[in-house]
């Protein structure tokens, strides 16, 4: 249970980053090199939060399925 829980954890404070990223891709408007450098290495952290969390849910699914298969078994 407690890597459930700390999946849910970690999955929670990316999303809360995955947001934040989100918000300052929306704020960068201008064309300069600085803002189409800043939007590309936020594409790149925005697609490794989210790789990062179907990695985390996986982990989840598997501990859920292991507990279904315990219990399917007799054990408590």
């Amino acid at each position: 249970m407690r890597t459930i829980e700390t999946a849910r954890a970690a999955i929670a404070e990316n999303e809360k980053i995955l947001t934040g990223y989100g918000n300052e891709l929306r704020t960068l408007v201008g064309n300069d090199p600085a803002s189409a450098k800043r939007r590309e290495e936020i594409r790149i952290l925005k697609q490794y939060y989210v790789h990062e969390n179907d990695g985390l849910r996986t982990k989840i699914n598997d501990a859920y399925k292991k507990i279904q298969e315990f219990k399917a078994h007799g054990v408590q």
